[in-house]
């Protein structure tokens, strides 16, 4: 089992932090499951994905991020290809 939240930038981040600081909510979270949790900050390559509309990707990325995020997922155990 893995959680993880989408990737969302810009004001959409902003407020998200402003409204669940990610110290008192996911990393709490996170801390507390024993589910793999994968943060998209903290994954470079899933970090750098841009979302036009600030909470959701343009569909032309979504070949590329699904490998991205199964690679994180193969990489944490979740997942064997």
């Amino acid at each position: 089992m893995a959680f993880v939240p989408f990737v969302r930038t810009d004001e959409t981040r902003a407020t998200d932090e402003r409204t669940y600081p990610r110290k008192l909510y996911w990393d709490y979270f996170a801390a507390h499951t024993s589910a793999v949790c994968i943060h998209y900050l903290d994954v470079p390559v899933l970090r750098s994905f841009n979302c036009p509309d600030t909470s959701h990707l343009d569909y032309r990325d979504a070949p590329r991020y699904t490998l991205a995020l199964a690679a994180e997922l193969e990489k944490r155990g979740v997942i064997r290809r």
